[in-house]
């Protein structure tokens, strides 16, 4: 029954919802053992990310 309802799109949700974090925020939080999810293009997170993050875009397929 949920899914027969009109719903907000991907962009609606994350401006509603999505806070980016600073670097420093990021840092603390990975240190304290937290799971980084980087949504960045994969061609981005490929020139570099943070050891141990995940990388899930927002884009394509998968990001709905």
């Amino acid at each position: 029954m949920f899914n027969r309802t009109e719903q907000p799109t991907l962009d609606q949700v994350l401006e509603r919802e999505l806070t980016p974090l600073s670097l420093d925020d990021v840092l603390k939080l990975h240190v304290a053992v937290a799971q980084v999810l980087d949504v960045r293009d994969p061609t981005d997170f490929a020139r570099g990310h943070l050891i141990g993050s995940v990388n899930i875009g927002l884009g394509g397929n998968f990001a709905t």
